[in-house]
């Protein structure tokens, strides 16, 4: 089986979903698991997604969540 090719950064990647798109370019894989492994890895990196930290608090008892 082929492994990814390793290429050393000259520079850091400007922003997480350009490291992202670095590593499935070097990833060596179909374009189709790619476009999986790019959703996956920007929501992941997204932590606001995760947390809720970009939602209000809806007012009164339903503040609770």
């Amino acid at each position: 089986m082929p492994r990814a090719q390793v290429v050393p950064l000259s520079t850091p990647p400007s922003s997480y979903a350009a490291a992202v798109e670095w590593y499935l370019t070097g990833a060596g894989i179909a374009k189709s698991s790619a476009r999986i492994y790019r959703i996956s890895l920007t929501e992941w990196g997204d932590g606001r997604r995760r947390t809720g930290a970009d939602r209000t608090r809806p007012p009164g008892p339903d503040a609770l969540f």
